[in-house]
């Protein structure tokens, strides 16, 4: 995900990702089997391991994912870009 709005957003954001490494090196993160890695299905494996913290989590993240869906590559600008460019308008 963080891949995919760094080459689609119009401005270039800072994404650092550390929460799961953390979790991964403290031992609270879900270990993913190599088939479910590979598969793209490490979310699925979660789902199995903790239920209550990653199906909530998961179903929170739809709306983002719709977002995705609906705009595609057009996504719409930022709250802060959309105030800047209707300034100049």
């Amino acid at each position: 995900m963080a891949l995919h709005l760094i080459e689609n957003l119009v401005y270039r954001p800072a994404v650092v990702c550390t929460g799961a490494a953390i979790a991964f090196l403290s031992g609270k993160q879900a270990h993913i089997p190599i088939w479910a890695d590979r598969t793209g299905l490490g979310w699925l494996w979660r789902c199995f391991y903790d239920p209550k913290k990653f199906i909530p989590r998961y179903l929170s993240a739809l709306s983002l994912f719709m977002v995705i869906l609906r705009f595609g590559p057009e996504q719409p600008l930022p709250r802060l870009e959309k105030a800047v460019n209707s300034d100049h308008h």
